[in-house]
């Protein structure tokens, strides 16, 4: 049948992971991103306390492993086991019988299968007699048992960790359930509850009772409102299973179709935004509902954490993200995570933040900082008898054009107190305020004299078109400092910077996340490296290396390699042991995974660890905050680079005009142009007009965009130009949409480089 799921049979493996291996996935971490607890223990009593579980010596947060986990054969679920000699002893003993599963509820429906169900629906649809229906209605969903018993498909080459269930005939009922009458919906609710108030905890789960609950998760009731007190109670004993019980239902998740998984997170998601932001009076107050946001997050965990356990995610890392959360106190909710009280924050579950709520806390944490030092600087001069300026509030820059590097070098080294300041640059000789453009241009033009590959800091790859650190440069950790100053400037400045550094630069970035202080001669920016890291820097290398593990002769006699490695680096060859006395042991059939792994080793993190450190450095100069364990590589890189998707409409809202009008021909005929635009030409517009093809996180609200005029005679016969440093396009009164649509073309398509032009 075309709606049963047939999964692919997983390679039989004796089991020695469980649900404990995967805690860095589903569970909160401490400061130091060790795992701290379960799913299951966090917390204890917060189904009645609805408290987060935050220890007294540690922040607990939920967070992303960076290791995929493979899940192993699965524990075989059954019902309890009869009682030995001895627990029947200490029954008879203690007096207490243990507890018995419910007997199973005698069926008076005759539906049976979807073709009975279907023609049960017409039949009540004609004569309006629901009788058949609610007596199946009360027989499934009465019971865990008889519920998964209608739905499932056994197939014998599947073992427990398959779902198995005939998802055509599920939807078929659950869509059914939606069209009809209230006390039919009713019905449905009541059995529901029957089943879940059945279910004791005492009675260990069989696979196919867990089943149960994933089919209740996709009921559709549950999208209403007036059902969430059902459904906060199923999303309760979801989350209070046992570790091996969510080791299943993590299993199960993994295999769901995309659109089904989706449904579900989004069902939760919108449980979740009401519960913060009700606008009925169905959330009950206080102690009776202060749990519901804690069961409903942690279920949501298990989802991310199957999200994050298969090699390519099945939904975006956004789609996790909670909109309402961002209309919270986000400062309190982090200075409840960072305090260490027993309380729910959801800083715990940082997944759910979207990346805009994660800068917002950020910034705001380093504006805290910087106040209580501004404070500090402010009762120094007045105990001083000095009068307090205004320029205590900024990081004030002096640079000299003609010496920009090192008077940046000097400012930077003289002011590192100052680097969480808002940044403000002034032009030795020059007019005019920093407003933001003075600040770009600096930026720019620092990133345009250290991004060249005659300058010898990085090089370039024209097949991955990113930047990688040169190993050979052993005189330039002071601008290699300096480089990683100015991502984290740019990160609290909200300046977008076109550097395109592979994805594990952001991950090396935070190994730690928090810079270990009290060791400073602790390795930082070291990352487990493999083929796959390599290949984001050296496709070629990262491939003869995939395949001399897959080469089928003899290693040691065919290919004549040792523990060595040799590469080209600005016209110099290095040569280098990759172990002891490496240049005498020969990679053979048996050692070749240790050599590949001490190779990518070597090129990822030992011949630049100088260089990366001092750039580790330099970057956590400026953005040291725990608030960096919220954060994944890949949102670190999109607060550098900036957000690659966009709406051009958006910008069209916020441009402002300068010897124009909204209604001129002139700019009605570029509107109409640019909309017309493929998404390709659209960003070479963008990259033209501001230097970088992304947008802020938060979107073109917060940046400035102006057109302005260009007049003269001849003004028309002219190009488009752009001041990149202030956002700033600047169009000649085009006559006509095929005059301004050739220029514009050939302007977009010819603009290399940064600065002003």
């Amino acid at each position: 049948m075309a709606g049963i799921l047939k999964w692919r049979k997983n390679k039989e493996q004796k089991n020695t992971n469980t649900f404990s291996q995967i805690e860095k996935n589903v569970s909160p971490r401490d400061k130091n991103g060790s795992v701290t607890t379960s799913v299951q223990e966090l917390p204890k009593g917060s189904d009645s306390a609805g408290k987060g579980s935050v220890g007294n010596q540690s922040k607990k947060l939920v967070s992303i492993s960076d290791t995929p986990f493979k899940l192993q054969q699965l524990p075989k679920l059954k019902t309890a086991d009869p009682p030995s000699a001895k627990n029947k002893h200490d029954i008879a003993k203690n007096n207490q019988p243990p507890p018995q599963p419910p007997p199973p509820a005698e069926n008076h429906s005759k539906i049976k299968n979807y073709e009975d169900f279907s023609a049960a629906v017409l039949e009540a649809k004609i004569t309006e007699n629901y009788k058949e229906i609610r007596s199946f209605f009360e027989f499934i969903y009465g019971s865990f048992e008889e519920l998964v018993k209608m739905f499932k498909v056994d197939d014998a080459s599947h073992n427990q960790s398959y779902v198995d269930l005939d998802l055509e005939f599920l939807d078929y009922v659950d869509q059914s359930i939606k069209r009809m009458p209230k006390d039919m919906q009713k019905v449905v609710l009541r059995s529901i509850i029957n089943s879940i108030m059945k279910d004791h905890k005492g009675i260990k789960k069989t696979a196919d009772h867990l089943r149960g609950y994933l089919i209740l998760l996709l009921n559709p009731l549950f999208s209403d409102t007036s059902t969430y007190v059902i459904f906060a109670h199923l999303l309760r004993q979801i989350a209070s299973f046992q570790s091996s019980e969510h080791h299943y239902l993590l299993a199960w998740f993994r295999r769901l179709d995309i659109p089904i998984f989706e449904r579900i997170v989004n069902k939760i998601k919108l449980f979740v935004g009401y519960v913060l932001f009700p606008t009925k009076n169905d959330v009950p107050d206080g102690d009776k509902s202060i749990w519901w946001i804690p069961s409903a997050v942690k279920v949501l965990a298990l989802f991310n954490a199957a999200n994050e356990q298969t090699n390519e995610r099945r939904v975006p890392t956004s789609a996790f993200y909670i909109q309402a959360i961002e209309l919270l106190e986000l400062v309190t909710e982090y200075q409840t995570w960072q305090s260490g009280v027993q309380k729910f924050s959801f800083c715990q579950y940082p997944f759910l933040l979207s990346l805009r709520a994660k800068r917002f806390i950020m910034q705001k944490d380093s504006e805290t900082k910087m106040l209580l030092e501004a404070r500090q600087s402010l009762v120094n001069k007045v105990r001083q008898k000095q009068k307090p300026s205004m320029g205590m509030l900024f990081l004030n820059l002096d640079i000299r054009r003609n010496n920009l590097l090192e008077d940046s070098l000097k400012e930077i080294s003289k002011k590192r107190a100052d680097l969480k300041k808002k940044l403000r640059v002034i032009f030795k000789g020059e007019p005019g305020i920093d407003l933001g453009g003075v600040s770009k241009e600096w930026f720019f033009l620092l990133i345009q004299k250290f991004f060249k590959e005659d300058y010898g800091m990085f090089k370039y790859s024209e097949k991955r078109h990113n930047w990688w650190f040169t190993a050979s440069s052993k005189d330039s950790f002071k601008e290699y400092n300096l480089c990683g100053v100015l991502l984290g400037l740019a990160i609290y400045n909200g300046i977008n910077l076109d550097i395109r550094f592979p994805p594990i630069v952001y991950k090396k970035l935070l190994s730690p996340a928090i810079v270990p202080y009290n060791n400073p001669h602790a390795y930082v920016g070291v990352v487990p490296a493999g083929v796959d890291d390599l290949k984001q820097v050296y496709p070629e290398v990262a491939q003869g290396l995939r395949d001399l593990l897959e080469y089928d002769g003899d290693v040691e006699d065919d290919l004549c390699q040792t523990f060595m490695i040799s590469f080209t680096e600005n016209g110099q060859t290095m040569n280098r042991q990759l172990k002891a006395n490496g240049d005498t042991i020969p990679v053979t059939n048996l050692n070749r995974q240790e050599y590949v792994n001490l190779y990518c080793d070597y090129l990822v993190n030992k011949c630049i660890y100088q260089q990366f450190y001092s750039f580790y450095h330099g970057f956590h100069s400026v953005c040291a905050s725990n608030a960096l364990l919220l954060l994944r590589p890949e949102e670190v890189e999109t607060l550098v680079i900036g957000n690659p998707n966009f709406n051009i409409k958006d910008l069209e809202k916020i441009t402002k005009y300068d010897g124009f009008k909204r209604t001129d021909a002139t700019i009605r005929y570029f509107w109409e142009t640019v909309h017309e635009f493929d998404q390709k030409l659209q960003r070479k517009l963008l990259f033209f007009s501001t230097g970088s093809d992304r947008i802020p996180v938060g979107g073109f609200k917060e940046m400035k965009f102006k057109i302005t005029r260009i007049a003269g005679q001849n003004a028309v016969n002219m190009l488009p130009m752009a001041h990149t440093c202030f956002n700033q396009l600047c169009l000649p009164s085009y006559k006509s949409r095929k005059d301004i649509h050739e220029k514009l073309l050939i302007a977009i398509s010819n603009a290399e480089g940064f600065g002003l032009e």
